[in-house]
């Protein structure tokens, strides 16, 4: 195909699932290293997750690079 048409190659959507279970894990990572953490006075059912210290350090440390 050719791109000047504004025809592209056709990729094929994995759709909103793999983009969601990719998040999970990617949050999952972040509680391991402490870099999020998960408050409890939100109740069980907690859709809400906080920056620690430690995230908040990482995240400056890697916008100076």
């Amino acid at each position: 195909f050719q791109a000047e048409d504004g025809i592209r190659d056709c990729l094929l959507s994995r759709g909103l699932g793999d983009v969601y279970k990719r998040q999970s894990l990617y949050i999952n990572r972040l509680i391991e290293k402490e870099f999020l953490s998960i408050p409890k006075k939100h109740g069980e059912k907690n859709r809400f997750a906080e920056l620690t210290e430690a995230g908040r350090k990482h995240l400056e440390n890697k916008a100076k690079k």
